[in-house]
């Protein structure tokens, strides 16, 4: 399994073997090509498996972005059926907090539906902790038929602590609000020489990528 951010090239092979309504796949890339977002795909060869997004400037919802400024969010959080179960969900969570973690990061939240109770049992076996902060979001979402459906959601915020791996020298030289954003903005030209590779025992080797998000071309920031 490798876990990457989604190229132009993917982009294509993603909308032709995974449909989904609403252009879900091109907007999620879009947002990734404005700086806005990470937009991980997981992949078996040719196959996508799953997806997730990393929201480069924090929490979504206002409550949570108070409550936790310094903290990266995860959200859009999808396996397809036929892979559940074999471990992608928890793969992407890992490559998420991975990506987070080397851009210095402490923290990364999750916002998980009161009516998903399978979720949150997930995250909390992943090391997330309820925080007691909801949030309540309104969307509209397509059906595979084409419909409409305008959605009210409360969504409980959990948290996690990201160990540190910068030392305190090179996190000066981050600004903690720019520092995925800034590594990361040219995840257009991304050629998949530094994947996020999730090893048989489930591990992760994230060298390449640490070093790619680290290197000196991409932690300058402007005063």
């Amino acid at each position: 399994m490798i876990i990457r951010p989604c190229t132009d090239a993917d982009l294509s092979v993603l909308c032709s073997r995974w449909r989904t309504p609403g252009d879900l796949h091109e907007r999620h890339h879009d947002h990734q090509r404005d700086g806005q977002t990470i937009y991980l795909v997981a992949w078996q060869d040719q196959e996508p498996l799953g997806s997730g997004v990393l929201q480069c400037g924090g929490c979504i919802g206002l409550n949570a972005r108070t409550a936790y400024p310094g903290a990266v969010e995860f959200n859009h959080l999808q396996v397809r059926d036929q892979y559940r179960g074999q471990g992608v969900g928890s793969a992407l969570i890992a490559a998420a907090e991975a990506l987070a973690s080397q851009a210095g990061r402490d923290q990364i939240a999750v916002g998980v539906a009161e009516d998903n109770p399978d979720a949150e049992r997930l995250y909390r076996r992943l090391g997330y902790h309820p925080t007691g902060v909801i949030d309540v979001s309104r969307y509209d979402w397509i059906t595979a038929e084409g419909a409409v459906r305008h959605e009210t959601e409360r969504d409980h915020l959990l948290v996690k602590d990201l160990g540190p791996t910068m030392g305190l020298a090179q996190r000066e030289h981050l600004s903690r609000s720019e520092a995925i954003c800034r590594a990361l903005a040219d995840l257009a030209a991304w050629t998949g020489e530094h994947p996020v590779q999730v090893a048989p025992h489930g591990g992760l080797l994230c060298a390449e990528v640490g070093r790619w998000m680290t290197g000196p071309a991409r932690r300058k920031v402007s005063p």
